[in-house]
């Protein structure tokens, strides 16, 4: 019951972890190509509360993180150059995310 309450306060809150609506975008492309669903609904449901998620330019950011989360799931692949920017801000959110989570458990 406590860790709901404090997913749903992270959700809602204005102070989120990422700075930047883009970082957000790419989190939830990134992690549903990468097909950890946790942490892309977390992000949607943050994108969904600012209303950015519709937006076309966070369509654009998600539709290019997820085809590069789907790439970099496969055993032995790692971000070129042009993928890395995405990848440091999905990897970003997600760290952020654990570590709030560990933090307000008490670890």
């Amino acid at each position: 019951m406590r860790i709901t309450l404090l997913i749903s306060c992270l959700l809602l809150s204005q102070t989120t972890f990422a700075d930047e609506s883009d970082d957000l975008c790419i989190a939830s492309g990134f992690y549903v190509g990468y097909e950890d669903h946790f942490i892309s609904n977390m992000a949607q449901h943050i994108l969904s509360a600012r209303g950015v998620y519709s937006t076309d330019r966070c369509v654009a950011l998600r539709v290019a993180a997820a085809k590069i989360g789907a790439r970099l799931r496969m055993p032995g692949n790692f971000p070129n150059s042009d993928e890395l920017a995405y990848f440091n801000s999905a990897s970003g959110f997600s760290s952020r995310i654990y570590s709030s989570i560990a933090k307000n458990a008490g670890f």
